[in-house]
C-alpha cells in the first residue's frame, strides 16, 4: 500500500444504525468490499475524538531510533507476558479511565 491509501475504513457506530445510540463513542474497523459493503475487522471505544481521528495514519519510526522503540516494545511485552504466566492470564484493560487492572491472585 502507499502512504495515502487506506485498507480499512473506520466508521462511528451511531452512523451505522440508531441502534448504536448508547454507545455514542464506538467505532468500527472495517475491511471494505467491492459491494460497497465492509467486514467488520475489529471496534473500540474512542473518547478522544482527537485519537479517533488518527486511527488509520501511517506513523514513520525515525530510524535512528528503531533499536530504542523495539527495546521499549520486547520490554513491555515480556512483562505482559511474565503477567500472563503468573496470574493465570487474566489482564483488564479499562479504556474508560486508561487504566490496566491487573489481577495479583491466579483465576481458578
Amino acid at each position: 500500500l502507499k502512504e495515502n491509501e487506506k485498507l480499512y475504513i473506520s466508521l462511528k457506530a451511531t452512523e451505522i444504525s440508531e441502534r448504536n445510540s448508547h454507545q455514542p463513542d464506538r467505532y468500527i474497523l472495517g475491511l471494505p468490499s467491492d459491494k460497497g459493503k465492509f467486514a467488520v475487522q475489529d471496534f473500540g471505544d474512542f473518547i478522544y475524538l482527537d485519537k479517533a481521528a488518527k486511527q488509520l495514519n501511517y506513523y514513520k519510526i525515525n530510524p535512528n531510533r528503531i533499536d530504542l522503540y523495539l527495546d521499549c516494545l520486547f520490554e513491555f511485552n515480556a512483562i505482559i507476558n511474565d503477567w500472563v504466566d503468573n496470574t493465570g492470564g487474566e489482564i483488564i484493560i479499562d479504556n474508560q479511565t486508561n487504566n490496566f487492572k491487573l489481577h495479583r491472585e491466579p483465576i481458578k
